[in-house]
């Protein structure tokens, strides 16, 4: 670098000769030419090199703090990543990663709201899904999703601490739900017992149903039962359809 820059000093000053000698219409346009040629030429050499250097020094691409030094002076360094000189850590522009099941690729979607949950510090945020791979893994069927968290407050968290995202993938304004352990099934279809008058006293009937989405521990009705229906949650294993009951 040294050398070129001393090279380049000399050719710098020839080319000013030069030049102040070319506009009083003195000299030859070949040494004026040839002058301006060796000094851009040494401009990008020097500009190439300073790239090369700059490649030799250990940069961080992230502001943060160094939290582990890997490497000793003297010794050999690698761009490996397994091989890290150091460790920076930078609690800005989080993000979470989750691989979810191939079965919600059509119903997971940018925009989509969240619920991160921090179980090791007992804290919950609510974000938006930011990032949904076009990808799946052929090994497990997943495909990964991201969400950034916008609130500052990181002081408990650390980088690779495990969360656990609740995604808001289907809503209904009104839902008739039941527990799922009340749904049975035979031969014709899925059904749960109801209480309904029968000569004036009271019976379990049998009445089929439409199910929709099911979650920790009860399923959606989306058709045979209405608000106020009663559904037999007790002893309805031993029940035929049409036989009096007390309760």
């Amino acid at each position: 670098m040294q050398g070129l820059e001393t090279q380049y000093k000399f050719a710098s000053d020839m080319y000013d000769k030069q030049k102040r000698l070319w506009d009083q219409k003195i000299g030859s346009e070949v040494q004026y030419l040839q002058s301006k040629t060796n000094k851009e030429s040494l401009e990008k050499q020097i500009s190439s090199l300073k790239q090369q250097v700059d490649k030799f020094k250990i940069k961080s691409p992230i502001d943060g703090n160094i939290e582990e030094c890997n490497i000793k002076v003297g010794g050999v360094v690698s761009p490996d990543p397994r091989l890290a000189a150091y460790r920076v850590v930078a609690f800005k522009n989080l993000k979470i990663s989750a691989e979810v099941s191939e079965a919600y690729s059509a119903k997971v979607k940018v925009g989509d709201k969240l619920v991160v949950l921090f179980p090791d510090i007992n804290k919950q945020f609510e974000a938006k899904v930011t990032f949904v791979s076009k990808y799946i893994n052929p090994v497990n069927r997943t495909f990964i999703i991201e969400t950034k968290l916008e609130n500052d407050n990181f002081v408990d968290l650390k980088a690779n601490m495990v969360a656990i995202i609740q995604i808001n993938d289907y809503h209904a304004d009104k839902a008739i739900q039941v527990p799922m352990n009340l749904v049975q099934n035979d031969q014709i279809g899925t059904y749960v017992y109801v209480v309904r008058p029968k000569d004036k006293f009271n019976a379990a009937f049998k009445q089929p149903v439409v199910l929709g989405i099911s979650y920790n521990g009860v399923t959606e009705v989306l058709n045979g039962l209405t608000a106020g229906d009663k559904v037999i949650a007790i002893g309805y294993q031993e029940l035929v359809d049409g036989e009096y009951i007390r309760f």
